[in-house]
């Protein structure tokens, strides 16, 4: 039989997160970044300790007690531009996660994606000679 080595990814961690806080999370490579973010979004299961979220305990929920989770803790990843599909024009793309937070389908998403574009002054770069324009097409250019 061989040795198991146990890596502790995290150690003593201790972190608050004030509400409506933008947080980012930095450090270097190996050091745990990732696997604290996928602890705190439930995306992982932590080994020891308690998360807490709105003064509830969620690291002992199950997948089907975290649904109401899932619409407020929000991940950008590493490799951000590798999660997006290039057939998709940039409206697409912040139209999906809206459908997806939803569950369901019939609400006109593209356009809400066009305004909050245009509300946080980033329209422009989801213009382009034809609205369906993909961002592969985009990048290529």
């Amino acid at each position: 039989s061989r040795n198991q080595v146990v890596v502790h990814a995290l150690k003593d961690v201790d972190l608050e997160i004030q509400p409506e806080c933008l947080t980012a999370l930095v450090g270097a490579s190996g050091s745990g970044k990732s696997t604290l973010a996928a602890c705190l979004a439930m995306l992982e299961r932590p080994d020891a300790g308690e998360i807490w979220f709105e003064g509830e305990e969620i690291s002992c929920c199950s997948p089907r007690d975290l649904a109401w989770l899932r619409p407020k803790i929000q991940m950008v990843f590493q490799d951000s531009a590798g999660a997006l599909n290039p057939h998709f024009s940039a409206a697409q793309i912040i139209a999906e996660p809206l459908e997806v937070q939803r569950r369901e389908s019939g609400g006109d998403e593209e356009a809400e994606a066009w305004a909050l574009a245009e509300r946080f002054g980033e329209a422009r770069p989801l213009q382009a000679r034809d609205r369906r324009e993909s961002i592969g097409e985009s990048v290529a250019r």
